[in-house]
Order: C-alpha cells, then sequence, then structure tokens
C-alpha cells in the first residue's frame, strides 16, 4: 500500500505559488451540475424495477445477480441483460435513474418526461463484460441510448458478441435536402467502432453529448476503455425532418432489447455495472505541456525520482502524449499537482477522474494515484495541516500493465493521511466518497498555497514502488457553483512548434530551473519534450556537479526521432567556473560527454549553438571538448592487449579534463 509522506507541507511549496493561474471564463449556471451513479451493490437480487430510480416492467431478460464472473471492477453484484426475449417498444424497457436536470437544445421537447434547469451537455459511460467469456454468445445483442425515460431516443450504441470478440457500433441521424427519412437510407449512418474487444476482460464505453441550438450540429463522442473512437451527430433532425417536431432532451439510458431474439442467451447475456450520468456545462480542455504549464507544477517530494512529460505511450485517451512518474530507487516519490482548486468544497465536486497507463512496477498493483490535500472543514477557524485524501485505483478495480485505464473517483474508495480522516477512512479500510462526505459535509481542499490536488508516484517506504513507471492524462473535475467549471486537463508533450520560435521549459517547480529552446532549424521535429531528473547523472564526471541532468527528446509527427533540426539551447548552472552545456552520446550508440560547440556563459545561464544531437545534458566545469567518463570505456569490449593501449592513450590525451571518478547519486 501507498504511505504519503508528511513532510509534503513543507515551505517549498513557495515555489508553486508562482504558477497558479485563474481558469476565466467559465458559464455560470443557475443550478448545480447532476450526476447519478450506480453500482447495483445496494440493490436486491431480482428485478431492477422500481430500485433506486431504475425501471423495467416489460417481460425482458434483465436482473440484478450476483457477480460470480470474476470481475473485481463489479464489485459483488451488477445488472445483467440479454437479448433472449425482445420486443419493438420502448417504454416497458430498462431505463437508468433520470438525472435532476435535463439536457438538450433550448426549444428540445422533454414530454413531461424530463426537467429540472436545461443543461447543454450530457455525459453517461458504463462498464460492460460478457457472462460467458470462454466462448461467443451468438446473435447476442443491447443498445444503449440517451433518453428522456420513454424511448425518444437521441443517439444509439449497441454491444454486441461476434466471432471475433465483443463489438461496439453506434447509428447517427445526418440531415438531407431534401429529408430523407427512409431506414435504411442516407440519412441514416452506422458504423461499425470495434469488433474484437476481448470477451474475458470488462469494458468501459462512454458517450459525451454537447446540444448546439440549429440543425445538424449536435456534437456526439463515443469513448471505448478511454480512448475516442467516433465522433457523430446525435438524432436531433430525425425529429426535425421525419416528424416535424423539436428534437428531445436526455435524463437517463436507454439499455433495450429488440431485433431478432437471441434465445440461447437465456439467464446469460452482459453483465453492466458502474453507470454513471452526468449533465452540466459543457467541459473545456486545458492543454498543460513542459513549456505551458497551465497553473501544474512538477515537485520531487523525496530524492530520487522524476517527472515530466511523454510522447504516448500507445495512443493516450487525448492528443499526443502523457504526463509520467518515474521512481529510481524503492524510497522516492514525485508530485505533478495544481493549486487551481484551493478552497474547493468536496461536496462540490461533481466529476473526478483520470486516465492511467503502467507501464513498469515492481507491484502489479500499483497505478498513479490522485490525492487532495484536505481541510476537514473548511468553515472553522482550524487550518493546521490535516493531511491528504488518497484515491488508489487498486481499491477501485484491477491494474492491468500496458493499457490505458480510466478511473471514476467519485465510484471508488478513499483512505486519509491524517487525523481526523483517518479514524473514519484509515488506509486498511477506505471509504466510498459518500462516506467521506457524509462524516465530513465540510470538508474541502485546503486554502492557500496548500491547496493542491496532485498525481503522486512512489513512498518512503521500501519495496512497495521500485522501479515504478507511470503515466497519466485526461484529467477531468468539475465544480459546482458560481461560476461552475468541468474542465479536462490534457498532458502533452510540446507540439507544433515553429522555427524561429523561443520556448520556455519549467521542468520543476521545487529548483526553479528553466530551460530555453531557440529553433534555429525545424527540420522534421513535430513534438518536444525537456525532462529534469534532481541527481547527478549516473555517468557523470567529477567535473559535473550540479545536482540535475535533462532529457531532451525530439519527435516527427510519426513519432519518431526527429531530424534535420538545429537549436541553440540555454541551460541554467550553478555558481562555476567555464560552464559548458554538455550530451551524453550514450542513448546515441557513443561513449562520454560531448561539450563541443560554440557556447556562452551568461552568468547564470550557459547557451550551446547549433545542436543538432538531443539525448542527457549536464553541465561540466572546466571541462575540454570531451568529457570523458572512464567507467563507460571500460564497459566496451576488447581484447585484454588493446584495451589498455587505447585506454593509456585516451588518458595522454585528455590530461587534466578527464573526471577520473564516476559521480553516483
Amino acid at each position: 500500500m501507498h504511505k504519503e509522506n508528511l513532510r509534503t507541507h513543507n515551505t517549498k511549496w513557495f515555489y508553486a505559488s508562482i504558477l497558479v493561474v485563474i481558469i476565466a471564463a467559465f458559464t455560470v449556471l443557475g443550478a448545480r451540475a447532476d450526476t447519478v451513479a450506480t453500482d447495483f451493490e445496494g440493490f436486491t437480487l431480482g428485478s431492477v424495477n422500481g430500485q433506486d430510480g431504475w425501471s423495467m416492467t416489460g417481460s425482458y431478460d434483465v436482473a440484478v445477480v450476483n457477480n460470480t464472473y470474476g470481475y473485481t471492477s463489479f464489485g459483488s453484484k451488477s445488472l445483467r441483460i440479454s437479448n433472449a426475449a425482445t420486443s419493438g417498444s420502448f417504454g416497458d424497457q430498462t431505463f437508468s435513474k433520470s438525472l435532476v436536470n435535463e439536457a438538450g437544445e433550448t426549444t428540445a421537447d422533454n414530454g413531461g418526461m424530463s426537467g429540472g434547469t436545461r443543461q447543454t451537455y450530457f455525459e453517461a459511460s458504463w462498464d460492460f463484460a460478457s457472462t460467458v467469456p470462454g466462448s461467443e454468445q451468438v446473435g447476442l445483442s443491447i443498445t444503449a441510448s440517451p433518453d428522456r425515460g420513454d424511448g425518444a431516443r437521441m443517439s444509439w450504441i449497441q454491444m454486441a458478441d461476434t466471432s471475433t470478440g465483443l463489438a461496439v457500433n453506434f447509428y447517427d441521424f445526418e440531415h438531407q435536402s431534401p429529408a430523407d427519412c427512409n431506414y435504411p437510407g442516407p440519412s441514416w449512418r452506422y458504423t461499425e467502432l470495434v469488433n474484437n474487444l476481448d470477451r474475458t476482460k470488462p469494458h468501459n464505453i462512454k458517450v459525451t453529448m454537447q446540444f448546439i441550438d440549429g440543425i445538424n450540429n449536435d456534437i456526439v463522442k463515443v469513448y471505448i476503455d478511454g480512448n475516442l473512437v467516433h465522433t457523430g451527430l446525435s438524432w436531433e433532425d430525425y425529429f426535425v425532418d421525419c416528424e416535424s417536431n423539436p428534437s428531445r432532451t436526455v435524463d437517463s439510458l436507454l439499455f433495450r432489447a429488440s431485433g431478432t431474439a437471441a434465445s440461447g442467451t437465456s439467464g446469460n447475456g452482459f453483465l453492466i455495472d458502474n453507470v454513471q450520468t452526468f449533465s452540466g456545462i459543457i467541459p473545456s480542455t486545458v492543454v498543460v505541456s513542459g513549456n505551458n504549464m497551465n497553473g501544474w507544477w512538477i515537485y520531487e517530494e523525496v530524492a530520487s525520482a522524476r517527472a515530466g512529460f511523454a510522447y504516448g505511450p500507445a495512443t493516450p485517451p487525448l492528443g499526443k502524449g502523457s504526463a509520467f512518474i518515474e521512481t529510481i530507487d524503492d524510497t522516492n516519490s514525485m508530485l505533478i499537482g495544481t493549486l487551481n482548486y484551493a478552497g474547493t468544497r468536496l461536496d462540490a465536486i461533481s466529476t473526478l477522474q483520470y486516465s492511467t497507463y503502467q507501464d513498469l512496477s515492481t507491484d502489479a498493483n500499483l497505478a498513479t494515484t490522485l490525492q487532495l490535500h484536505v481541510d476537514y472543514d473548511i468553515t472553522d477557524a482550524n487550518t493546521a495541516w490535516q493531511g491528504r485524501l488518497v484515491f488508489e485505483p487498486y481499491n477501485s478495480g484491477t491494474v492491468t500493465h500496458g493499457v490505458w485505464q480510466t478511473w471514476d473517483a467519485l465510484a471508488g474508495k478513499w483512505w486519509a493521511s491524517g487525523a481526523p480522516g483517518n479514524t473514519v477512512c484509515p488506509i486498511g479500510s477506505p471509504c466510498t466518497w459518500a462516506e467521506v462526505l457524509s462524516n465530513f459535509p465540510n470538508a474541502g481542499i485546503w486554502t492557500g498555497n496548500n491547496g493542491q490536488v496532485l498525481f503522486k508516484g512512489g513512498d518512503t517506504t521500501a519495496g512497495n514502488w521500485v522501479n515504478f513507471l507511470g503515466y497519466v492524462d485526461n484529467f477531468q473535475i468539475a465544480v459546482d457553483g458560481s461560476p461552475s467549471t468541468n474542465t479536462i486537463y490534457d498532458f502533452e508533450p510540446t507540439c507544433a512548434l515553429v522555427q524561429g520560435n523561443t520556448y520556455t521549459f519549467s521542468p520543476d517547480a521545487g529548483s526553479a530551473n528553466t530551460v530555453t529552446v531557440d529553433v534555429q532549424t525545424l527540420g522534421t521535429i513535430d513534438c518536444m519534450v525537456v525532462n529534469q531528473t534532481n541527481i547527478n547523472h549516473p555517468d557523470a564526471t567529477a567535473n559535473m556537479t550540479d545536482p540535475y541532468y535533462w532529457t531532451l527528446t525530439a519527435y516527427d509527427s510519426s513519432g519518431n526521432a526527429a531530424s534535420g533540426y538545429s537549436l541553440d539551447l540555454t541551460f541554467p548552472h550553478q555558481v562555476g567556473t567555464e560552464p559548458k552545456a554538455c550530451y551524453s552520446p550514450g542513448a546515441l550508440g557513443g561513449y562520454g560527454w560531448d561539450c563541443t560547440g560554440t557556447q556562452t556563459d551568461n552568468g547564470t545561464t550557459v547557451t550551446r549553438e547549433a545542436v543538432d544531437h538531443l539525448s542527457d545534458w549536464a553541465i561540466g566545469y572546466k571541462v575540454g571538448p570531451t568529457a570523458i567518463n572512464l567507467t563507460n570505456l571500460n564497459a566496451r569490449q576488447s581484447n585484454s592487449l588493446v584495451l589498455p593501449v587505447v585506454l593509456a592513450a585516451v588518458i595522454l590525451s585528455f590530461a587534466g579534463i578527464i573526471g577520473l571518478r564516476r559521480k553516483r547519486a
């Protein structure tokens, strides 16, 4: 388990305060955003009808069942549904609990079925899995549609079982002039989104709907397992073109069994779980990158670890890249955080989710954690340190290596590191979000420079976090208030570089170091990352005494190493004589350090011009054009006669500039 290091509230957070930005121009709503979440744990086995707002009055093969299928993220109970019994009806099928606040266009018709304060954005997500993971259930098909509760569907997503795996398909409706309502016809657009999902694992579907007044312009996005797979239209123009009516509102999900019945699926079918619906304002996306942190910071909590930005891995949920945290030994930790939500009440947070990718770890259960600096009563005068609330993904599901996973933190478990929270939600018995709010109704994120929302990897306890490498992206947080906010943070490398421009990277708030890149010749560069590690480089010579180094990488538009560029690089340095910016060609197939080129000492920085190789960089003092590390040379294969001769020649050639001992972290 992860244990939080309580040294984090020290004065070093002063550096982070300069990075705070105010995110302005959010829409002000007269009502709170609305969220409904269902995990079926409190439901009675059998019919779902009448349980916590769910309904199903027809004779269909739908029931709340015990989860005996081994899907740990589904808890002990799930909703099972098949198409062993079907019909062409709508109102008697399976509907989720309605939101208080409907979503739709200004003129949309709610038919008296939905209500509240109309919102312009709707989001729904659910997990589904096969009850027969070992084989295909022939003909199995269930559709899910955003709806107002009577079958006036505004979209259509199909889950099916096929010979190649689980499939997800999509229908939307495109306006034609003149109107064409024939089915099938050019207005009805069918898209096969995926047909080979692993039927032995659960999968997540998320659909978002942005309602825009007018015709043929609503925006519907479908995500599968956290990845955007399709952008299309709603069914608004079906109602306008084919029924001469306004479009419809939505406040729930319709799970429908229709078409040809698959009698062989009776008693089996799909499991549905972790259903969540949301209505509110349209989320805004904020890109966070090394040269534009947008109120975020990177901080080394316990040496020695590193964090920064990466291209990939695989296909991230958003954009081309992500942020990463890597531990170098087994008792260190790194933070990526923001002060943008200091003072926010916990009960005002209506969405809190993020995506992770775990590449490497001694403990396979670990993934990047989400943590909140908490004040258990923001209305009282006590502003003392009260610890953190910690969400660890493994408490809410199975962490899988090598894939992106999205975690709904509000539907998961939290433990507290400090009093009084740890008396109710200790690390060994974490609480649900509802239990946290019930026990601490006035809890909030700490105010001022202590009010951090952060991601963390690493620990002070040896063993658990050794050699951890995890990535994070797609962090969404919605907060009700005046103004209300709904923000998605997209962690990215710095992309779309322009020849002639200058880019400043701030890779570590704790050291306040900056690295400047002047693009003289762009070459094939599309994206670039500059990451700082706060130790001496493992191959540093005795001449390299600054306690940090940088890793610079440039990518072309395909994600491969860029070429044909020329950059002027400016690095910070500590007080020393004759500083030089040196790169390690080890990653390029060479040895030692290259400290050549035209260089200028600017007092506290040093600039090296016309750089056409990027790898690890460090500052050397009183070095010649090449600072050789003898350990690297000794590692080269050679026969017993040639090696001493080569070493002797090198030593004589570079006498006075050689680091004769290896500087270790």
